[in-house]
């Protein structure tokens, strides 16, 4: 690991290999445990294209099953400043979340902001059930009441 700019820590492509490998293990594990078989994977920009590249693989999932949101709560060039709203882009149709079981992967909850919103999101088109699996959980910087990654 190594140091960025604004005091953010950075890891290496290697570190971020080995813990997306164990991310996996655990998925598999829940799925296996819950009997649940997931039909979609949703990613999360900019962080979760690390994931969305080698979990699919490692997971078995075909590029159908992919889908990805953009929500956006940091402010462009501050760092790691937060906004109280959140930023929109493209987001994923009624007919990619109906009915559908969808993995959420990103990279951190780091304030639960972005994936609370994407939960609710997904909930209200219709999707059967949702889990949120994240590399990095940060309890104490949570904005997200009684609520958490399922995988972490």
């Amino acid at each position: 690991m190594g140091d960025v700019a604004g005091g953010r820590i950075a890891q290496d492509w290697q570190t971020l290999e080995a813990l997306t490998i164990k991310l996996a293990a655990k998925i598999v594990d829940y799925s296996q445990k819950r009997k649940l078989k997931f039909s979609k994977m949703l990613v999360i920009p900019k962080g979760g294209y690390f994931l969305g590249l080698l979990l699919p693989e490692m997971l078995d999932f075909n590029n159908d099953q992919l889908i990805h949101t953009c929500v956006q709560t940091y402010v462009p060039g501050a760092g790691d400043a937060q906004t109280g709203s959140l930023i929109l882009g493209p987001m994923p149709s009624e007919a990619d979340i109906k009915g559908q079981d969808i993995l959420i992967v990103d990279e951190v909850w780091d304030t639960g902001m972005t994936l609370d919103f994407v939960v609710r999101y997904l909930k209200d088109r219709g999707s059967k059930s949702i889990t949120i699996a994240v590399l990095h959980y940060k309890p104490g910087k949570s904005r997200v009441k009684n609520k958490k990654p399922d995988i972490y």
